[in-house]
């Protein structure tokens, strides 16, 4: 094939044996020495996100409210989230890792915007850089606590009982519990 018939082919591949369900596309075109490589889906699986050391965890409903109840996790779908780990490259950082999160009963991502409200809108992650999430460690005193992090705002996730769920600047309820 010449390099212009090369520009529509698309291969999936598996990313390695532990990922095997996982694949990725490599879409080989004439300029694809100068273009970036692509945003590829390393791995993935589901948590429900508890809020520091309280009793709830983060919940959503069909038109996109985000907010704290109870958990009832595993099992109602609601407070059940799916999460995709994506590798990107940046000229400026190099490779990257980030994530989306999304409802499993309705589908929709965890979203955010710059004035700091937090809701879910129909996934457009990745490509969406406020729907797309970092993942890293909870402040420091919060073993086994998780910080995630909006990539467009820099700004934390946030949640306590009686209040919206936002990103902030607010320490302590910036953590959250991933379980299952």
């Amino acid at each position: 094939m010449t390099g212009a018939a090369l520009a529509a082919v698309a291969i999936l591949t598996p990313l390695s044996a532990s990922a095997a369900t996982a694949t990725h596309t490599v879409t080989t075109t004439a300029t694809a020495a100068a273009a970036a490589p692509a945003t590829v889906a390393v791995r993935s699986g589901w948590f429900g996100l508890r809020a520091n050391e309280e009793t709830n965890c983060l919940d959503g409903n069909a038109q996109g409210h985000v907010y704290l109840n109870p958990c009832q996790v595993p099992g109602n779908k609601y407070q059940d989230w799916n999460w995709t780990e994506w590798k990107a490259y940046s000229p400026y950082q190099g490779y990257y890792y980030f994530y989306s999160i999304h409802d499993q009963q309705t589908g929709r991502c965890l979203d955010s915007n710059a004035a700091g409200a937090v809701y879910t809108n129909p996934c457009q992650a990745p490509g969406n850089a406020y729907q797309d999430w970092y993942w890293g460690p909870g402040d420091s005193g919060w073993p086994g606590y998780a910080k995630f992090t909006d990539v467009a705002t820099s700004r934390p996730l946030w949640g306590a009982a009686g209040y919206p769920v936002l990103t902030g600047q607010q320490v302590i309820y910036n953590n959250w519990r991933p379980i299952q």
